[in-house]
């Protein structure tokens, strides 16, 4: 199962409504899954091979990020499981 299917299927299981907004421009392919959040957030969370950060490990990227401090204050945050961004957001 891959990471954006677990996600995925947890919003499900949530009952958290989300929109598949995945697509193909420019020769890459972007898996992308949009939702609002426990918090009222809207996210993106996206896999692309060879465009999002942790592609080469099967792991997702999301905006906004998950954790906000000095690094991801208002960036992307990638390298995430679907584990981390279930725990925080669902």
């Amino acid at each position: 199962m891959t990471e954006m299917t677990k996600l995925r299927e947890a919003l499900d299981a949530a009952g958290i409504k989300w929109k598949d907004d995945s697509d193909n421009r420019f020769g890459l392919s972007i898996c992308r899954t949009k939702f609002t959040n426990k918090n009222g957030e809207y996210c993106s969370v996206i896999y692309g091979e060879g465009v999002s950060y942790g592609w080469q490990a099967g792991l997702l990227e999301s905006m906004p990020p998950i954790r906000k401090d000095d690094v991801y204050d208002d960036d992307v945050q990638g390298w995430l499981t679907a584990d981390e961004i279930i725990k925080a957001w669902i």
